[in-house]
């Protein structure tokens, strides 16, 4: 049977109307989630102009109120609304409450409590059972590792871009830096974090040079956990996996493990937490560590500056907090070198290391 004219626009229309909606929401969506500084940027940016305030709250208030997710999803809109004059949609979102008021208690761990659950995690304190994978747990062990010798996210020990070889300006292809693990040639063992992880996601804060944050209660754990041999998980996403899954997918993984492990935490940014304070305790400046870790010095402070009861400790009673500024070394250097002429070669390398400067470098500010 035919449909009339009549009845079959109804219907298109209708079908219209449905697809429409369908694909406001998914507009929605997406400026809920979406990192603005990525390639979708420009989908959104027009995208807004198809939206209804109605189609905003309906996904905004998918997430409670006062949560972290919900203040970032009623932020990117009000951006959007703005940079698009769409005033009548900005004013009501203005008028939403997006304070966050929910906050995940900080975990954390102290280094002593991470070596036990690790000797227990590669069966060096327990017997376990013959199935386990120990590639599994090696690979997982050494990028928790990682972040705590560096102090890095988790997912920026997948955006390393040094680990086994030089890394080099894509642009200009000049040298960045040597592989972390040339001593030869990069000593300090610095690394390269890049803008993006080995699975296209992007890095919180961009490129950036990190140093170690080493313990002075444990200055051999580059070896003991043989952190110079790479040991990168094999794991990637599945190529039909949603975007939020790809974006937390390490992440994830690491937390499944932590869990299925029995560590004594689950949040991985307990890991680089210790690690800043272990910088502390090493007498980095709170400047370094800051810029060391991606973020501002109130970032640093703010967020990063407690932990355990032993770990408070042993920044009180073990801390190297006597070295004197690089401008007051010099000084003091000049100094020696001026009684002990002879001493020259030794104080230009003591500085040198004590102050991460080339040799070079200082000659030429002690002359």
């Amino acid at each position: 049977m035919r449909h009339s004219g009549k009845n079959c626009s109804s219907s298109v229309r209708w079908r219209l109307n449905r697809l429409c909606a369908s694909f406001r929401v998914v507009i929605a969506s997406v400026i809920a989630v979406v990192d603005i500084s990525c390639i979708l940027w420009i989908f959104v940016h027009s995208a807004i102009a198809y939206l209804t305030f109605s189609d905003i709250t309906n996904v905004l208030y998918r997430w409670e109120q006062g949560d972290k997710q919900f203040k970032e999803a009623a932020n990117a809109y009000k951006k959007l609304a703005k940079l698009n004059d769409c005033d009548s949609i900005f004013k009501k979102l203005q008028k939403i409450n997006s304070t966050q008021t929910n906050f995940k208690e900080k975990q954390e761990i102290d280094l002593e409590g991470f070596i036990e659950w690790r000797d227990r995690v590669l069966g060096i304190t327990i017997e376990l059972h013959p199935s386990c994978d120990f590639d599994v747990r090696h690979s997982w062990l050494w990028v928790l590792e990682m972040q705590i010798f560096y102090g890095l996210r988790i997912s920026e020990v997948f955006a390393i871009k040094n680990l086994d070889k030089p890394a080099y300006d894509f642009k200009t292809n000049k040298l960045i830096i040597h592989a972390y693990n040339d001593l030869k040639n990069n000593p300090y063992r610095l690394i390269y974090v890049g803008k993006e992880t080995i699975i296209g996601t992007t890095t919180k804060t961009g490129a950036r040079v990190v140093k170690p944050m080493e313990s002075l209660k444990y200055p051999n754990l580059y070896y003991d956990w043989d952190l110079q041999n790479p040991k990168l998980p094999t794991n990637r996403p599945k190529e039909d996996s949603q975007p939020e899954t790809i974006t937390g997918f390490f992440g994830n993984i690491a937390r499944q493990n932590l869990k299925r492990w029995n560590a004594p935490f689950t949040q991985t940014h307990a890991d680089r937490r210790l690690g800043n304070l272990l910088g502390l305790q090493a007498g980095m400046s709170d400047g370094i560590r800051a810029k060391n870790m991606g973020h501002t010095v109130g970032t640093n402070i703010k967020h990063y500056s407690t932990g355990t009861i032993q770990t408070q400790i042993d920044v009180l009673t073990q801390s190297n907090k006597q070295a004197i500024d690089f401008t007051s070394g010099l000084l003091e250097a000049k100094q020696i070198i001026k009684k002990y002429p002879n001493s020259e070669v030794a104080v230009v390398e003591l500085i040198s290391k004590i102050y991460q400067k080339s040799e070079h470098e200082i000659e030429d500010l002690l002359s």
